[in-house]
């Protein structure tokens, strides 16, 4: 039983990094920003982000915030109401 709860929890984290890739790499498009641009921008390395951009469980929040702000990318943190609201 645990590992069927395992590989689901893989999957939704595999599908969130999927998205965010992509919408990363949509923007930049949008933009017409390239890698350098980005990197200069966000204030990484070039050859940092660009791996970072293949792997993106391996950005920082730090990192992703300021990737955000230059490609205006909206970032919204909600959570459920608990039982005691």
């Amino acid at each position: 039983m645990p590992r069927v709860k395992v590989n689901q929890n893989l999957e939704k984290q595999q599908k969130r990094f999927d998205n965010i890739r992509g919408l990363i790499e949509g923007e930049m498009a949008r933009y017409h920003i390239d890698n350098e641009m980005l990197a200069t921008k966000a204030l990484i390395n070039s050859r940092t982000l660009r791996d970072k951009r293949r792997e993106p469980d391996k950005i920082t929040l730090p990192e992703l915030f300021r990737i955000a702000d230059v490609l205006k990318i909206k970032i919204i943190l909600k959570r459920e109401e608990g039982p005691d609201e």
